[in-house]
């Protein structure tokens, strides 16, 4: 085991979010004892260095505006003892550990008024450090000190030689993820500084997002306005629902300015924000695993997913979407829309010929005379014909019959065209 301890001067209560973050490190994470977090590491030894867990745990604490003592050790009590009193040495221990000791997580007052009792005692006969404490014979313990001794000499014992009986508590972060940035110097009023300060709530949102291995498909922006007299609406609310699922805030950001900067140029605000509020009401289980180390796809593909999401939101999602190909030999029916990726395309090669780059909306009549094509009233040398490709519609609709040809011109793009059933050429794509 190896346990990593985080200990600090704020309430148990503001370091939830903390903790949801660091669940990116090991799922085994203990939040009871008030000011400090335990994390165990001892797994995830495959996974990251112990260098790399402190270089990120403290881009988490200037993200989250913490500050801590970290300490790393082979179980909880040593961490916590290493991290309070920066030492492990039982000579230099007082008997002010036998609290940490006995009741690592402070959840018992009975055992801390205890060990403050056995402490208070062994000071008055001359008994200062752990280490003298331990020279007590064992025997005696239970008539000076009661049951309460004999617990503490062989939890000190147990620690010593590494073998820690001290059980970690379940803790099971809350369901709602939210963040509020207070401000009070009254300039955010206009799109940049309020984009400034909305990055930082982003990224703690998408932190505790991270940590439980989720993306954000919908969230809700609330600005909590000065209440003038002349604030007709103190609050302004927006939700935004992703075309993509979002991990990152600097993918969102560009999202939410779209949508912001469009409402605030058609009504814009009445006073200086007072409040930022982020709230994740939707969310999906991230596919992403481990970064590659040997390329970036996922930021590709996350810088991707942002794109589309912008555009949906500039355009509407109705009019951004993927192409879904299919096994259809009609052409009109050999896609649909779609918005996750294909992932599998099936392989078309074998039985369906080459289809055209460019395909035309409504199929053109053209003319046909000898070695030559007339296109919109332009005239063409055909070079070659391609081997004829016959396709029909299905049997439940209406029936079309049509033979296909790839034609290749002189000075231009071969196109695609058709022979109906009443012998017209008709031209329906162009190849690129």
């Amino acid at each position: 085991m190896r346990v990593a301890a985080l200990l600090f001067d704020s309430p148990s209560s503001s370091l939830v979010p903390l903790a949801e973050a660091c669940l990116r490190f090991s799922p085994q994470l203990c939040l009871k004892r008030p000011g400090a977090v335990f994390i165990e590491i001892g797994k995830c030894r495959s996974l990251y260095r112990e260098e790399t867990f402190l270089a990120r745990l403290s881009v988490l604490f200037k993200r989250f505006g913490l500050n801590a003592r970290v300490a790393l050790a082979d179980s909880l009590i040593e961490s916590l003892i290493l991290a309070k009193y920066g030492t492990l040495d039982l000579r230099r221990l007082g008997t002010d550990t036998f609290v940490d000791y006995l009741d690592p997580f402070l959840s018992d007052p009975h055992l801390r008024k205890t060990a403050a009792s056995v402490a208070d005692s062994l000071k008055q006969v001359g008994v200062a450090s752990v280490e003298r404490f331990l020279q007590v014979p064992a025997s005696q313990l239970p008539s000076r000190f009661g049951a309460a001794g004999l617990l503490l000499r062989s939890r000190i014992m147990r620690e010593s030689e590494g073998e820690s009986d001290v059980s970690w508590p379940l803790w099971v972060p809350e369901e709602r993820v939210a963040e509020r940035l207070e401000l009070f110097d009254g300039r955010c009023r206009e799109l940049e500084p309020l984009l400034f300060d909305l990055k930082p709530v982003l990224d703690r949102a998408f932190s505790r997002l991270w940590g439980r291995g989720l993306r954000a498909s919908s969230v809700s922006l609330a600005l909590s306005l000065e209440k003038f007299s002349t604030v007709r609406e103190p609050r302004r609310e927006w939700r935004f629902e992703f075309l993509l699922p979002q991990a990152t805030s600097r993918g969102t950001l560009p999202i939410l300015r779209e949508r912001l900067e469009r409402d605030l140029a058609r009504k814009p605000l009445e006073s200086p924000v007072l409040a930022i509020d982020l709230e994740v009401l939707q969310t999906v289980k991230d596919y992403q695993g481990q970064r590659h180390f040997f390329h970036s796809r996922e930021d590709v593909q996350e810088a991707f997913n942002s794109a589309l999401s912008q555009l949906a939101e500039g355009l509407g999602k109705e009019r951004v979407f993927r192409a879904r190909i299919h096994e259809e030999p009609v052409a009109e029916r050999s896609w649909s829309r779609a918005v996750t990726e294909q992932k599998a395309f099936p392989d078309l090669a074998d039985y369906i010929p080459l289809r055209p780059t460019r395909l035309l909306k409504r199929p053109e009549k053209i003319q046909l005379s000898g070695e030559m094509i007339f296109i919109r009233g332009r005239g063409y040398r055909i070079l070659k014909w391609s081997s004829v490709e016959r396709i029909a519609t299905h049997w439940i609709d209406q029936e079309v019959v049509r033979s296909y040809y790839r034609i290749d011109l002189e000075g231009k793009s071969s196109v695609w065209v058709f022979k109906s059933s009443g012998d017209e050429y008709y031209l329906h794509g162009y190849f690129a």
